[in-house]
């Protein structure tokens, strides 16, 4: 964050789920930027790839989870991960799911 900060992180239980967020109380992002965030090769920064956010998104989701992220400029951001909680007595499956 350029103008300085914090950056905070948690894991929680959620149900079947668990999910690990990430907040900052950075600039935020402007309603265009919200909208590209998870696009390939999408940054704002000079030094950026773009790949940080769109990665995180399709490793999420290839495990059966999601990525939300809400942003409000001024203020800060926000992503959440969720991914299912899995048994490995069960094989991998899901809570509540037959192996």
């Amino acid at each position: 964050m350029p103008g300085g900060g914090t950056l905070t992180v948690r894991a929680l239980r959620d149900g079947a789920d668990v999910a690990l967020e990430v907040e900052d109380t950075g600039e935020g992002m402007d309603a265009r930027t919200r909208e590209r965030a998870f696009d390939d090769f999408f940054t704002t920064k000079a030094s950026g790839s773009g790949l940080g956010l769109a990665f995180v998104r399709r490793v999420v989701e290839a495990h059966g989870g999601e990525v939300l992220l809400t942003s409000r400029e001024g203020r800060g951001t926000v992503v959440r991960m969720r991914l299912p909680v899995t048994d490995a007595s069960l094989g991998g499956a899901g809570v509540g799911e037959a192996a």
